[in-house]
């Protein structure tokens, strides 16, 4: 007997199947689904399911509340509040470290159905995600294969998100980003430019092991340039950080400069590289652009 055309992927459901397991209304679960509670993902103009998703939801919902709270499911995760977030973050960790780029984007397009702006998954899902693999790898619970897998889709995930990023008409300004000559991360970049992009303003990504003299060239050829920042990934790159900064300074010494990344872990750090602000985050980096003149 063969599948049918219209029959969902293996080890997935139709929303209709997932109303039928829960015994509610179908209505009923495509509101868990816009709200967050229940991730999905849109195929040929119907959702679907991962039957693995579904065993959590319900999990969850037969857990009693705390004393005092309603149930979660009922808190409106179209809010993204920590109940909505650390599912969608543990889920799409699970995915992460599986390798597994399709059942990633899946996370990430249902939390973008329920309103989630492109910019929040970039910091509220990918990078505390990003941030948990460093510190398993750190710990010596994680290979650098498995950090490696986990990271290169976090890479494609940028880029699909990328698009969603972009915004029409006149920019709040420039700045120009890269990691210095040795530093080799380049994904911190691409996470600082798409939250940047769709905050309105501009960037000029370098890339990782950019040398000092095409940071310099970058500069010279930028309009409206609000600030140049080096990003530094670890120990070994920061005196080549150092170096660029300087470099710049020297050339624009009118230009402010700042030095971030997960090597710079606070402004007194970043002041001793050369650099004249810090931001722990692109929303610190978004606020510290708007405050400069």
């Amino acid at each position: 007997m063969t599948s049918g055309s219209d029959d969902p992927p293996p080890g997935t459901l139709t929303l209709q199947q997932v109303a039928e397991r829960l015994g509610v209304h179908y209505m009923t679960a495509y509101r868990y689904v816009r709200t967050g509670q229940l991730i999905a993902a849109r195929r040929a103009g119907r959702w679907t399911v991962d039957q693995g998703d579904l065993a959590a939801f319900e999990s969850d919902r037969s857990t009693p509340p705390p004393r005092g709270r309603r149930r979660a499911a009922d808190d409106g995760a179209a809010d993204h509040g920590g109940t909505g977030r650390r599912r969608y973050r543990a889920r799409l960790l699970e995915r992460l470290l599986a390798g597994d780029e399709a059942g990633a984007w899946r996370v990430v397009e249902s939390a973008l159905v329920t309103r989630m702006r492109p910019d929040r998954v970039h910091l509220d899902l990918l990078a505390p995600c990003l941030r948990e693999i460093g510190d398993r790898w750190a710990a010596g619970s994680l290979s650098v294969g498995d950090e490696h897998v986990a990271s290169a889709v976090a890479v494609r995930l940028a880029a699909r998100l990328a698009p969603l990023c972009a915004r029409r008409g006149r920019t709040r300004g420039t700045l120009v980003i890269g990691g210095s000559a040795g530093e080799l991360h380049g994904l911190p970049l691409t996470l600082v430019t798409n939250v940047l992009r769709s905050r309105g303003w501009e960037v000029v990504e370098l890339g990782p092991n950019t040398p000092a003299a095409d940071v310099i060239e970058a500069v010279g050829r930028t309009d409206r340039l609000r600030a140049v920042g080096v990003s530094v990934g670890s120990d070994g790159a920061k005196e080549s950080a150092a170096r660029t900064l300087a470099a710049v300074r020297d050339r624009y010494p009118g230009v402010p400069l700042l030095a971030g990344g997960p090597g710079v872990p606070d402004a007194t750090v970043a002041r001793r590289l050369g650099g004249d602000g810090w931001a722990a985050d692109a929303d610190q980096l978004d606020a510290l652009l708007s405050d400069m003149r």
